[in-house]
């Protein structure tokens, strides 16, 4: 539980505080909140943001009791460690792409529990290069649109130069029809994946492209 003493979230606002794509900041993404409740809701828990008696603003996050305690460790960064890839060996190794760290790491750790193998770029240009050396042992791509610099769409034109027939999967919280190149729409290894995602959402995407 964590509350403070400031100003409150306006009652508009905070109706509408995990609805996807809502963001008070002028250069917001509105993804952040709606992702944390996905992922809170897939461990059986759950985040709730209220106002405080008194002013300010509280933020209660609920998790299920652990069934055991293990030994006390010292926290560490979420890695393949904590991800627990338990499942059988990697049945495909999968780039991606996302300028978010947060997003990229959370799709990394769900994708390693799905038994997948990772690689990561935070940028068009780091992809290309990451695509340009491994494409051949690449399963599937998965692509943001909205990135600094070259954007989705520019990307997956340079990847489809080394590769016409590697899967890739848009992953957005915008509409990949806006703005979509006509080469996109004649592309028969290209889907979409809308943001948020959960982690059976991602298995489904990648699993259809496997039965193509």
């Amino acid at each position: 539980r964590i509350s403070d003493r400031g100003s409150g979230v306006p009652a508009s606002a905070l109706e509408k505080i995990f609805d996807p794509f809502f963001s008070t900041k002028q250069k917001g993404h509105g993804l952040g909140l709606a992702v944390t409740k996905r992922i809170m809701q897939d461990l059986d828990g759950d985040i709730v943001i209220s106002d405080r008696q008194g002013g300010g603003t509280e933020v209660l996050i609920t998790c299920p009791e652990a069934q055991s305690a293990g030994p006390a460790n010292k926290p560490e960064s979420m890695d393949e460690k904590q991800c627990d890839p338990s499942v059988q060996s990697a049945t495909s190794l999968v780039l991606i792409v996302d300028d978010e760290p947060d997003v990229r790491t959370v799709a990394k750790c769900m994708l390693i529990k799905l038994g997948h193998e990772v690689l990561t770029a935070a940028n068009a240009e780091e992809a290309l290069d990451l695509f340009n050396a491994n494409h051949q042992d690449i399963g599937v791509v998965l692509l943001d649109l909205k990135m600094p610099g070259m954007d989705g769409w520019e990307c997956l034109r340079e990847l489809r130069q080394i590769s016409s027939t590697t899967p890739v999967i848009i992953c957005s919280g915008y509409n990949p029809s806006e703005n979509s190149p006509d080469f996109a729409a004649h592309d028969p290894n290209l889907s979409f994946l809308a943001k948020p995602y959960r982690s059976a959402q991602l298995a489904a995407a990648i699993q259809s492209h496997s039965e193509e």
